[in-house]
């Protein structure tokens, strides 16, 4: 299961993969909200429900006619490693689009789903709930997220995931765990500043100067669980 957004006549939507279509979530959920959906066990069963039926064709749209948009458009990407400042983007470029030149880098992102309650103090061993992963590029403050967002029913270990990233079909990043230890990393991120929902921690590579096409991949067990495409000015 695959939860990303579904551009419908302009208007975005949480959906689900079905065989070769996206399977609207309007179907289980009153307001559908992307992190909720992958989260709230409530929903994941109707969800759950409903792909192993046979949904209504008015619910479904075929993947290739779908604009795909990122799971979020994060206020705050806060970097884990290769990168010496968290981004407040003030621009979210869509798979596909072009960046600036400059120094950029990509990564991984875990998507946070839960904040900690204003005022509320925060146990020790306190974990942000993650609605899944995702890939990012990012040159200064502009920032472009992968379309599909993979969730828990993909990824079962994720120490098994792997990273790599391409510039001109030439590598730049080889194969590599790209998740290490995200206990520590969401932790150590929250202690920076506490985490809210819709931020994007991301494990960052190291910053790179090239133009070109900067292409990266999220791998699962061998299958590839979102891709990522831009264009370097």
């Amino acid at each position: 299961m695959r939860f990303s957004r579904l551009d419908d006549q302009g208007t975005p939507r949480p959906c689900v993969q079905y065989d070769d279509y996206a399977l609207d979530l309007r179907a289980v959920m009153d307001e559908p909200n992307l992190l909720q959906a992958a989260t709230d066990p409530a929903v994941r069963e109707k969800v759950d429900k409903l792909v192993r039926g046979r949904p209504s064709q008015d619910r479904l749209r075929r993947l290739d006619r779908a604009r795909l948009l990122p799971p979020v458009e994060p206020g705050r990407v806060v970097l884990v490693g290769g990168a010496q400042a968290d981004l407040a983007p003030t621009h979210h470029v869509n798979p596909g689009g072009g960046l600036p030149a400059g120094d950029w880098f990509t990564g991984v992102a875990a998507v946070v789903a839960a904040d900690v309650p204003e005022g509320e103090a925060v146990p020790e061993d306190w974990m942000p709930l993650v609605a899944g992963w995702t890939t990012f590029h990012a040159v200064d403050d502009w920032v472009a997220v992968g379309p599909w967002m993979a969730d828990w029913d993909e990824v079962a270990d994720v120490r098994l995931l792997a990273f790599s990233a391409f510039v001109d079909d030439l590598s730049r990043i080889r194969p590599a765990k790209a998740l290490m230890d995200w206990l520590g990393a969401l932790q150590g991120a929250h202690e920076k500043a506490p985490l809210r929902a819709g931020d994007l921690v991301c494990l960052s590579a190291p910053t790179a100067e090239t133009a070109g096409s900067v292409r990266s991949a999220l791998v699962y067990d061998g299958a590839v669980l979102s891709r990522l495409e831009a264009v370097l000015a």
